[in-house]
């Protein structure tokens, strides 16, 4: 899909319905989940990973944090309208009871 936003051209990949229903439901307590349309490629990222992505260096040694989970934090912080933020398990609960 190709869009323009700003002047600028966008390209998105689909995204097939199946995939975003099974990151949706894996969706843990202490992770957000993003999409990332130009890559196709979904991201679930941790609060200590983006508390290291801030500076924050306790969280660092304290946790199994991959330095490619902060890199990717550290990316979401910098281009957040490169991602698509996922509903978190709570907001889908919200809309069912909605419904």
């Amino acid at each position: 899909m190709i869009y323009i936003t700003d002047g600028v051209i966008n390209v998105s990949k689909p995204v097939k319905l199946n995939e975003l229903i099974d990151e949706m439901e894996l969706n843990l307590d202490e992770y957000t989940t993003f999409y990332h349309p130009k890559s196709g490629e979904f991201y679930s990222i941790s609060d200590h990973a983006f508390a290291a992505a801030e500076g924050d260096e306790s969280v660092i040694g304290l946790h199994d944090i991959e330095d490619e989970e902060i890199e990717i934090a550290g990316d979401i912080y910098e281009n957040s309208s490169d991602y698509i933020e996922l509903p978190d398990r709570f907001e889908i609960d919200e809309y069912s009871a909605d419904a």
